[in-house]
C-alpha cells in the first residue's frame, strides 16, 4: 500500500532542480510585475523600450520571462514608470512533509463560489451530452 508521502516521493525535487526552480519563479515573478506595471500605468511596451533605452524585443524577453535581467535594468524600468523597485526574501512555503492532512468532510462551498455565473450542471451535462 502507498502512502500519501510515498506517492509524493516521486514529485520531490533535487537540490539542483530547487535552483532551476527559484531562479525561473523569479524570472516570472517580475515578468509579472513588470506587465502590471505596464497595465496600471497605461504604457506600451515600445514606450517603455524608448524609456529604459533598450529595444522592444528586449521588453518582449523581460516580459515572457525568458530573460534574466540585472538589477540596473529593473531600477530602470521602476524609475521609467514612476516607481521605486523593492526587493524581500521571505521564509520557503512549507514542503509536503509538513502538509497536514485532507479533512475528513468537506466543508460548505467559500462564498465566492456560491453566487458565481456558471450554468448549472445539468444545462453543462445536457450540452455534453448532445
Amino acid at each position: 500500500m502507498m502512502t500519501k508521502k510515498g506517492a509524493l516521493d516521486k514529485y520531490v525535487r533535487s537540490t539542483d532542480e530547487e535552483l532551476v526552480f527559484a531562479e525561473e519563479t523569479v524570472m516570472a515573478q517580475v515578468a509579472l510585475a513588470v506587465a502590471d506595471l505596464l497595465a496600471d500605468t497605461n504604457t506600451t511596451q515600445r514606450e517603455l523600450a524608448e524609456r529604459v533605452a533598450v529595444t522592444e524585443a528586449r521588453i518582449s524577453q523581460i516580459l515572457g520571462a525568458d530573460s534574466n535581467l540585472t538589477l540596473r535594468t529593473m531600477a530602470r524600468i521602476g524609475r521609467a514608470l514612476g516607481r521605486r523597485l523593492v526587493i524581500e526574501f521571505l521564509a520557503p512555503p512549507m514542503r509536503h512533509e509538513g502538509a497536514a492532512p485532507w479533512p475528513r468532510q468537506l466543508r460548505a462551498v467559500p462564498p465566492p463560489w456560491e453566487h458565481a455565473n456558471d450554468e448549472p450542471e445539468e444545462a453543462a451535462e445536457a450540452e455534453y451530452a448532445a
